[in-house]
């Protein structure tokens, strides 16, 4: 059996649905398949989870592209806007379909309450509003997602703090947080980033348990740098409709590419 983990990744959201529409289309995400993420993770697999229509996802992506530019920017205001597009694009049952899952759906993020901080994968949700605030809570990522360090919620009345689920793991995984304690029978773990796992120094995985974009090929390390700043930019700023589809094909092809490789390896052994 293998799990899923996926990477933090902001507004290239689309390359992570265009990685689990490929997987899913091709049976080797299923009810039965464990699946986590941090920040733009989380959101992945939890509309994929829930059973949310992908390219509505990546659709929603797009407005709130629109909208941040409209504003004048992305920084400070995306957490807003995901809770406007899970409220909308969230099935009511949601918190029942991802609890019923043959395999659980573990979303990442850290609370901190009197100096103590306590990393969190959490797999059941008491309500849909419970499955939205724990994206939420996954996506909070420090004067990005809003202009504050942390969410504050409340628990039995006390004051607790939340961050972004890249806080939850050492610094070689990249955020893409362990598969959960209840996934049974899971014999491999395969890591999914937005950005090169070479680059980034994501080296919890091997190789053949990586999906990612590929290193630019070029002369001298300009062209990787250039790539990575491109990345960078996508993640954090707005992008136009067509260059969000353009991170959904890629996810695509990047999770095709680790397929046909996977399925080699399969014959061969």
């Amino acid at each position: 059996m293998i799990g899923f983990s996926l990477s933090p990744g902001g507004l290239l959201l689309p390359y992570h649905m265009g990685v689990l529409s490929t997987l899913s289309d091709k049976g080797y995400i299923t009810d039965k398949t464990p699946l986590a993420g941090s920040s733009a993770g989380s959101i992945a697999v939890a509309t994929v989870g829930s059973g949310v229509d992908i390219e509505t996802v990546v659709e929603g992506t797009m407005r709130i592209n629109k909208k941040c530019r409209e504003a004048g920017g992305a920084r400070g205001r995306l957490l807003g806007l995901l809770q406007q597009e899970l409220e909308d694009q969230l099935p009511l049952d949601a918190h029942h379909i991802l609890n019923s899952r043959d395999a659980p759906v573990g979303l990442a993020y850290q609370e901190i309450s009197f100096f103590k901080a306590e990393n969190i994968v959490q797999t059941e949700f008491e309500s849909r509003e419970d499955v939205i605030q724990a994206i939420l809570n996954s996506s909070m990522f420090l004067f990005f997602s809003t202009n504050f360090p942390f969410r504050l919620n409340f628990k039995e009345g006390q004051p607790v703090l939340a961050r972004d689920g890249y806080f939850t793991v050492p610094r070689e995984r990249f955020g893409c947080p362990l598969l959960p304690a209840d996934s049974n029978n899971v014999d491999r773990e395969v890591t999914i980033s937005v950005f090169p796992h070479s680059v980034i120094g994501l080296t919890a995985s091997l190789e053949a348990d990586s999906i990612s974009p590929a290193v630019a090929s070029g002369i001298g390390d300009d062209t990787v740098d250039e790539q990575i700043k491109e990345l960078f930019r996508r993640a954090t700023q707005v992008s136009s409709d067509e260059v969000v589809w353009d991170m959904y094909e890629s996810g695509q092809n990047d999770a095709s590419k680790w397929i046909q490789k996977e399925e080699l390896y399969q014959n061969i052994n």
